[in-house]
């Protein structure tokens, strides 16, 4: 524990004292220090909840591109798997906004990264697919390309089930000394 000095005497001041002894002035309590272990932030809860919201920003991002005379492209949310990415990536970046915030289940690491590994698996198949249609639609006049959303889906997926695997596995609460 730490010494207390009267501020206007500098005489030693008994912790839990209101008065100094020796001039009679009042002592204010002091207040109680924070502090942090072991870094603070929970880096893989921050890379869980940045994977999710990769995984959602995926299915708004276009999927599949034309670039001819004029350009168009279509996202995730166009009449395709998007309307299960978006809510995957909100459901992934809650559990690991949960995770910042010390409430997170201790057991959720396993469902972590199975929905890590749903996330990869539809990004790895609805490239695969739309890049099959692109191939057969393929011509001269225009260039079909596989869109960012989906790179961005894959990415955030990918993170989610590294962060899961190799991150931090019991995080250390703040305390309050």
């Amino acid at each position: 524990m730490e010494a207390i000095y009267c501020s206007r005497c500098g005489a030693s001041v008994t912790p839990g004292s209101t008065f100094c002894s020796r001039c009679g002035v009042a002592i204010a309590p002091s207040a109680p220090s924070l502090t942090v272990s072991q870094g603070g932030l929970n880096m893989t809860a921050a890379v869980i909840l940045v994977g999710g919201a990769l995984v959602a920003i995926g299915s708004f991002l276009p999927w599949a591109t034309a670039t001819g005379l004029v350009s168009a492209s279509k996202s995730g949310l166009d009449g395709g798997d998007g309307i299960f990415t978006l809510p995957l990536g909100v459901v992934i970046a809650l559990l690991g906004l949960s995770r910042i915030q010390r409430s997170g289940l201790p057991g959720n690491r396993l469902v972590m990264v199975i929905l890590g590994i749903i996330a990869v698996g539809l990004a790895w198949f609805e490239g695969n697919n739309i890049q099959s249609k692109l191939d057969a639609a393929a011509s001269g006049y225009v260039v079909y390309s596989l869109g960012m959303g989906i790179y961005v889906m894959g990415v955030g997926g990918v993170l989610v089930v590294l962060a899961s695997i190799f991150g931090e596995r019991n995080p250390q609460p703040i305390q309050v000394a």
